[in-house]
Formats: structure tokens, C-alpha cells, sequence
């Protein structure tokens, strides 16, 4: 399940009801086994990825896909892949988080289904950014 930070609420509301501008996001992975459910906590509570090779990746506002219907809406982002090089191994990716691309408040995140494992050869991880939201018009 996604969590949002309090800030993260209050900034996606004002961006929803048009009382902020529209910005672009930046994607992160984590390496730390947590399960966000502080949303106070900030985004120090994430060890972003560290590997060589992998870098964040910015969401173009204008790069979603939205459709609603049946009171639900459904922001979709093309696949994006992330890539790492070959390290010495023992390294997992636990989730992601999501941040204004020009700071690092963070505004959601969540556990990946199951870890990824980074294969000491390097490897990629393709991920789909998605948000459903209920009571849509």
C-alpha cells in the first residue's frame, strides 16, 4: 500500500485543487528493509540505492497517462529501468519513494512486492510508477 507523508498530502492536495503549480517528481529506490508507515518521518528514514550505475529517476509531469472511471482515477508512468554495475553483491532493493524533483521532501512510498537482489554481475529493475486514487470525479 502507498503512504503518503503528511507534507506529501498537503502538496498533492494543493496540487489537485489547483492551489500549486504542477511540478515534476523524482523516483528513488531504497536499500533499507523498512515499511513506510511514518508519515513524519521524512525521507531520512531511506537509504537511497548507492550502487554504482543507478541514478534516481525524474517523472515528467507531462509523461502520465490519466483515465478515471467508475469513481476511481489511475495515473500511469511508462515503465523506466534502472540499472546497476557490477559490485561485490549483497545488495537488495526493498522499495521505492517519490520526491519533488527540486528537493527531498518526500511525498509517497512503498515496499516493492518482493525484493530485488542485485546480482553481483549488475543487473536492472524495471518499475512501472502507478497512483489509484478513490472518489474521483
Amino acid at each position: 500500500m502507498v503512504v503518503f507523508s503528511t507534507e506529501g498530502v498537503k502538496r498533492m492536495v494543493a496540487l489537485v485543487t489547483g492551489g500549486a503549480s504542477v511540478v515534476d517528481l523524482r523516483y528513488h529506490l531504497f536499500v533499507n528493509d523498512l515499511s513506510p508507515i511514518n508519515a513524519d518521518a521524512g525521507s531520512a528514514q531511506f537509504t537511497e540505492c548507492a550502487l554504482s550505475g543507478y541514478v534516481s529517476f525524474d517523472l515528467l509531469d507531462t509523461d502520465w497517462t490519466l483515465t478515471a472511471g467508475g469513481g476511481v482515477c489511475v495515473a500511469v508512468y511508462p515503465a523506466i529501468t534502472f540499472s546497476f554495475d557490477a559490485y561485490s553483491g549483497g545488495t537488495a532493493i526493498y522499495g521505492y519513494y517519490v520526491t519533488f524533483a527540486s528537493e527531498t521532501t518526500w511525498l509517497y512510498g512503498d515496499r516493492l512486492p518482493k525484493s530485488y537482489d542485485v546480482p553481483a554481475t549488475g543487473g536492472s529493475l524495471v518499475q512501472q510508477p502507478m497512483l489509484q486514487l478513490r472518489a474521483c470525479p
